[in-house]
């Protein structure tokens, strides 16, 4: 797979680790709805909507939402168990939660759409910055950091 690469498709009948490395950018994950386990290296760039049917391990590194047009859903396993890390939301796109999440740092930077948190919950690990429009969207967002947070 080189940088270049738009879908990460993963197919196979035992179960698969994937390590996903570089600055890339990609349109979309596609598990098959297989319980396939993400490793996630910094700089990876989403421009499509994200659902992890799967476990996740952000491994210390930055997701980028980047869509500018449309909404950019993100759901499936994105709480405690499969964390996605840090995350930063840019591109004119609305960025939608549609299940709990837990981050370590959450960006929303200048220019981005509405990011909406989901309902339920959205867990804050490390710092928050708001730089255009959060909603809340009736959910609870928990800053549980060890150490102090801005």
């Amino acid at each position: 797979m080189s940088t270049s690469d738009r879908t990460i498709s993963i197919t196979g009948y035992s179960d698969d680790i994937v390590t996903i490395k570089g600055a890339g950018v990609h349109e979309e994950i596609d598990c098959y709805d297989r319980p396939v386990t993400l490793a996630f290296s910094s700089g990876e760039t989403y421009q499509a909507s994200y659902t992890n049917n799967g476990t996740s391990t952000h491994n210390g590194g930055t997701i980028n939402f980047a869509s500018t047009t449309g909404t950019q859903t993100l759901t499936g396993a994105m709480g405690t168990s499969s964390p996605l890390g840090s995350v930063v939301f840019y591109g004119g796109a609305a960025k939608t939660f549609s299940a709990a999440a837990s981050t370590t740092n959450f960006t929303i930077s200048s220019g981005s759409g509405v990011v909406t948190a989901p309902s339920t919950a959205l867990s804050i690990r490390g710092n928050y910055t708001n730089n255009s429009t959060f909603t809340h969207n009736s959910g609870t967002v928990i800053l549980d950091g060890t150490s102090q947070q801005t």
